[in-house]
């Protein structure tokens, strides 16, 4: 989905940057999602998991991007990749249309 980008002090007084996670991403996002699941033991998959082309993350992206449904964002502190958010719809049937997914995830070092 798109959005217009939202900059915010965040009470350390660094300044983040919420935009949407669109295709140019896609080299730092592989970087990330490797990276993160060694953070954490509650995630979907292991670094070694994160098998994505930067192509083939650009087309996820790029079509997350355009999907009504659905949005991904990424937060920015000091110029790095920080966190990523997502939510999107799990079905577009009437009686379901209104449930979605929701993930979000921050780097340890920077939240």
């Amino acid at each position: 989905m798109k959005f217009q980008e939202r900059k915010i002090t965040l009470k350390d007084g660094r300044n983040c940057i919420l935009r949407p996670t669109t295709p140019e991403y896609a080299e730092q996002m592989i970087e990330y999602m490797k990276k993160t699941p060694e953070e954490s033991d509650y995630l979907l998959r292991y670094p070694d998991e994160v098998n994505f082309t930067v192509e083939s993350e650009k087309d996820i992206l790029g079509r997350l991007y355009e999907d009504p449904y659905s949005i991904m964002m990424m937060l920015v502190v000091d110029g790095k990749v920080a966190g990523n958010g997502s939510i999107n719809g799990i079905g577009n049937k009437r009686k379901i249309c209104h449930r979605c997914s929701l993930a979000i995830l921050m780097y340890k070092e920077l939240s």
